[in-house]
């Protein structure tokens, strides 16, 4: 297979990829009010997983926009992802479009997100859907995880606050060929955005991120499912207070 070349516009929110042959674009966002295109396909993702087609459910924290050329028939692509996300056991590719989705399919995959967003697979239980619960703003979890520790509330829908004196993973998680998960850029990017409030791999001052998700990837990459990671002082998980 011959080399594809790729135009990537990068913002520490937002990879744009503009696909050869005037296939269109590729937007991976954590910013979940955009809207695409007319002829777009929006995909949202929790936890790098397909959470909706064409709709953001509440606890979305990312979106995969997809704009194809008016040559392709988004109707058809939208079709094809909302049938992974039902969990159909067989899921047919129309010829017509067969071309764009195995493209868009692998270069998902080197983005790193998680499987179940890019590939078929036999029909499983429903996702893990979580409700904030207004009781819990003053209950403590903590996370104690390769490395980092903190104590955690979850004070609003979309705040988390992790309180001073946090202590963050240092090594970064990497893929197998030694290039750089996604997930650790996106660590990397939020430690950025709060540097002033990190000292020698320590919070000196509390910090509020969106969701468990930013939580994870903030504390120590993301390479595990955050809600199982917030305990608290009963050793109840933050998940099995929260799932719906």
């Amino acid at each position: 297979m011959k080399p594809i070349k790729l135009d990537v516009e990068y913002t520490p929110e937002t990879f744009k990829i503009t696909l050869p042959d005037d296939q269109g674009q590729v937007m991976i966002t954590d910013d979940t009010e955009t809207l695409a295109p007319p002829n777009g396909v929006t995909l949202a993702t929790q936890a790098m997983a397909l959470v909706g087609v064409d709709t953001v459910p509440i606890d979305a924290d990312g979106l995969i926009i997809l704009s194809p050329t008016w040559q392709i028939d988004s109707a058809k692509v939208a079709r094809y992802f909302q049938n992974l996300l039902d969990g159909s056991s067989k899921v047919p590719t129309d010829p017509a479009v067969a071309p764009y989705l195995n493209l868009v399919q692998g270069l998902l995959v080197r983005f790193d997100f998680h499987e179940n967003v890019v590939a078929a697979a036999p029909k499983k239980p429903a996702k893990a859907r979580h409700r904030f619960d207004k009781t819990l703003r003053e209950r403590p979890f903590h996370v104690k995880h390769a490395g980092s520790e903190a104590t955690v509330y979850w004070t609003a829908p979309k705040v988390m606050t992790i309180k001073q004196g946090a202590k963050l993973k240092l090594d970064p998680v990497m893929n197998k060929d030694g290039s750089e998960r996604y997930g650790t850029k996106y660590g990397d990017k939020l430690r950025a955005d709060h540097a002033a409030a990190i000292k020698g791999g320590v919070t000196t001052a509390d910090i509020e991120l969106r969701s468990v998700n930013e939580v994870g990837l903030f504390l120590y990459y993301g390479d595990t499912n955050g809600w199982l990671e917030l305990i608290d002082d009963q050793g109840q998980t933050l998940d099995s207070l929260t799932k719906i």
